[in-house]
Parts: structure tokens; C-alpha cells; sequence
């Protein structure tokens, strides 16, 4: 772990993350920058049970999902492109995807 940084969330963004250490607002999310590393994150502003999220990892990620800025445990299901996260409602939030 080199630093700390805070970056904004836009669905378009790919940086180098790993897993979040924080979501401190609805527009920032903490995470510790390691070199080499990669991940995605995307944001999800209109609340929907099943949120489908292409990915450009090419490989299998780990994802963490905040709503409200707290970590949930929630069904996710994820190939080496596409990540589909499903709620029992509808929900926004953001999803890091590493």
C-alpha cells in the first residue's frame, strides 16, 4: 500500500483500486493505491433489484457493494466481463468492482 487516495465515482472511471476502505460520500470512495493494480467502479444512481455491469478486468473480479455507503451482502454473480448484482429491492448504490 503506497497511499490513499479519493477518487470520484463515475461509471466510466478504471483505476488502479483495490478494495475500498471507505465510501465517505456519495460521490467519493477511500481506497488504499497499490501499484499493478486495477478494478472499476460503478455507480448506480437509479435504484433497480439487478444492476447488470460490463466489466474491462477480463478476468475474475472481487466486488464489494455499498449502499448508503455501508458494505452489503448481497446475491453477485460475475464472469471474466459482466457483473450482475441482485437485490430483494430496488436499490443505487456503488459497486467496486477489483
Amino acid at each position: 500500500m503506497s497511499e490513499i487516495a479519493s477518487l470520484p465515482l463515475d461509471p466510466e472511471v478504471v483505476a488502479l483500486l483495490v478494495p475500498p476502505i471507505a465510501v465517505t460520500s456519495p460521490g467519493n470512495v477511500q481506497v488504499y493505491v497499490t501499484e499493478g493494480s486495477s478494478g472499476f467502479v460503478h455507480t448506480q444512481n437509479t435504484p433497480a433489484a439487478t444492476w447488470i455491469i460490463n466489466h474491462p478486468l477480463g478476468r475474475m473480479p472481487n466486488i464489494a457493494v455499498y449502499i448508503a455507503g455501508e458494505l452489503v451482502d448481497t446475491d453477485v454473480v460475475a464472469s471474466t466481463t459482466v457483473v450482475t448484482i441482485t437485490f430483494p429491492l430496488p436499490a443505487a448504490g456503488v459497486a467496486v468492482i477489483t
